[in-house]
This record gives C-alpha cells, structure tokens and sequence, in this order.
C-alpha cells in the first residue's frame, strides 16, 4: 500500500483476474505482455501530491488533526474483542486471538497489495476479499486453514500470465495463512453444527487425497479448482449446504476486458469470496488486522467501495491505470495518490471510531477529489 511517507506496508498477491506476480527482476515481457505495461502506464490524474496541500485539504473536510497510519507485518489485533498486538506466529492453541473461533469459519482475506485493488476494479460490483479459506482447530487446539492455493511458474514458457500459475488445496497453519493478508474476517455460516463440519473437514481431506489442483481460471467446467470453487464443494459435498452464488461480470469497459483477457484470465463471471458472507443467516465473528483498530477496518474497506464506485463513474478514458501503476522492479504499485487516499482513510477511520457506515462513506466521497485531480 502506502510506501515510506504514507506508511509502511508487506507485500503479498491476491487470488483473482487481475493477479499480477509480486515482486520479480526477470524482463517483464517474460511474464505480462507489452498491452499491459502500456495500459498501467496510463494515468488521467496527477500522481505526485503536495503533501501540505493533502494534509490541509484532510483538516478542511474532515473533523481530523491525526496522521496517516503506518502498519508493520508482525502487529495484527483482534479488532472485534481488542486484542493485540500480537505476531501471526502467536496464533497457537489457547490464543487469546482465537476466542470465539471454531471450526467451519470462513476466513475471508483482504491483502493491502495494489494487485488487490486492480482485481476489485476490474469487476463491474464492488467486492472486498481476494482469498478464502475454511478454519479447523484441531482436537489439540492448534488452528489450521483448509484452501486453493497457487504458486507461480516464472521460467517456463506459457501462453499467458494466467498460465502461469498451478499449485493445489493445502491445509495450512492458520499462522501461514495470516501472515499473508492485512485483514481477514471470520464468517460463520448458517446451518454448519458439529457434525456438518465433521463432513467438510472429511471433504477436505478426501480433496487433498485427489491432489485437487488451483484452477487460476476460476472456470466452473475445469475440474480444478479456485479458491473459492474450492470452498462451495466442501461446503455442499461435505455439509450438503445450498449456496447462493451469483458470479460477478467483469467490467465491460473496452480497456478493462483487454487488460484482463490480455493476462489469460476469463472475461465473463467469478464467483467471489464476498459471496459466502451474503449467505442467508451468515454472520461475522471474528476480525483479524494489522490496522489497529474495528474503524481502522471499516475506513479502509469503505476506502476500496469509494475507489471502486469513483472508477464505475468515470469515463472511458479512465483505466485500471489511473490506480495502479506498473513498476519495472514490483510489476505494479498504487499511484502514489491512491496510497495517500488509503492511509489517511485508515487513519480517519482509526480516530473516529464511532461514524456509521452511511457517514464514513459521506466523508470519503467528500475527501476523494482532494487526492483525484484530473491532468488536463
């Protein structure tokens, strides 16, 4: 997210369309095509902020006198029950993080990447997750995280970027599983007692038997499966749940369909992790981040609504690269703008504890054009 002057921030890569690879010194030709580079080299916005400007149009608008949140990868907390600062490491049986948790929780995963951005973006209604996984504590009480998970094949030929990636579902320590993302929230589904889980954790284990493999493609009639296809056959084989999952259109916008057909991704529907926790009867119990506090989380997740709702209103002239850049070393980073709306967002947020969601988005929307001003 923000680099040394809007704060410090881990780098990790999502699961979705616009899943570029983190940070690589090969020729970027050997992993994105020359369309790409070209369309994340575009912006419509100024990029280069004065920050005094930036800091006295926040205390204009905004009833705010903080400064931008710095995050570090080895401080998470409990926001929900105030927990924290602890290390992902420290998420080992009888962890007081882990109050309230039980097996069969969803843990849906949002990464402070610019690939994260890109993904939600580049789908035509908003969606937060980029990653999801099913929890298991263990009859021991160590916690573990049941998943689709890709690695990446950088020095292989292939047709595309999409092409790229393999890899399988895994059962993983929860802790691995953290250490990747800034937020995750817990989402406890309707209807998953103890013996629905039983046969879920009995699916899982039975899929890692298949050696079921990671479809990148998120392709319903390829028998690999994504992370979240993963999730819908534990769910339905394992505890016979009916879901509802409605896939998300990718953006018509011309520019937008290129960019992500141009990676080998599909251009039709993606069934998102957002899509469990709109399951009847489903409930958050649980949140977990390395923004300190539940308003830290709230300002930063209505940050990426407000982005996203900004871009489905611009016009055609406005990319995905007017919000992220690409970069010869990490492939693709925030505009520097963007970085700054995110990290004073969070901050806001973090001071105000008390705003409803309907006023934190009335704020952001106030805030926007401060950070969005037009190069023509």
């Amino acid at each position: 997210m923000p680099g040394a002057r809007w704060g410090a921030r881990r780098r990790t890569w999502p699961l979705a369309p616009l899943a570029f690879v983190a940070a690589c010194h090969l020729p970027v030709s050997l992993v994105v095509d020359a369309s790409t580079v070209r369309e994340l080299e575009r912006t419509v916005f100024v990029e280069g902020l004065d920050e005094g400007r930036v800091r006295t149009a926040v205390r204009t608008w905004l009833p705010f006198t903080g400064e931008p949140l710095a995050t570090d990868p080895e401080r998470y907390w409990r926001c929900d029950r105030s927990v924290g600062p602890f290390a992902p490491t420290d998420l080992v049986a009888g962890a007081a993080a882990l109050d309230g948790l039980a097996s069969g929780d969803l843990i849906l995963a949002k990464n402070d990447k610019p690939q994260a951005l890109g993904t939600t973006l580049t789908l035509s209604r908003f969606t937060l997750y980029t990653h999801i996984g099913l929890l298991e504590i263990d009859a021991q009480g160590t916690p573990f995280v049941h998943e689709s998970w890709p690695t990446i094949r950088l020095l292989s030929l292939a047709p595309s970027l999409a092409a790229r990636f393999s890899g399988k579902v895994a059962r993983v320590p929860l802790a691995a599983y953290v250490a990747r993302y800034d937020t995750l929230s817990f989402v406890r589904l309707a209807g998953l007692d103890a013996q629905a889980v039983r046969g879920v954790l009995e699916e899982a284990r039975l899929a890692r038997a298949e050696g079921v493999a990671f479809d990148p493609h998120h392709d319903p009639d390829d028998p690999r499966l994504s992370c979240s296809e993963y999730l819908e056959r534990l769910l339905t084989r394992g505890a016979g749940l009916e879901l509802v999952l409605d896939p998300i259109p990718v953006c018509a916008r011309a520019s937008v369909q290129a960019l992500v057909g141009g990676l080998g991704f599909r251009t039709l529907g993606y069934v998102v992790p957002d899509a469990f926790a709109r399951q009847p009867g489903a409930r958050e119990v649980g949140v977990l981040s390395r923004l300190p506090s539940e308003g830290a989380v709230r300002a930063s997740n209505e940050a990426y609504r407000v982005l996203h709702a900004h871009f489905m209103a611009a016009d055609d002239g406005v990319g995905v690269g007017s919000y992220v850049r690409y970069d010869r070393v990490r492939l693709v980073r925030f505009r520097e703008n963007v970085a700054a709306f995110l990290a004073w967002s969070a901050a806001y947020g973090d001071s105000a504890q008390e705003l409803d969601g309907e006023r934190l988005e009335a704020d952001l929307k106030r805030l926007l054009p401060a950070f969005f001003q037009r190069l023509d």
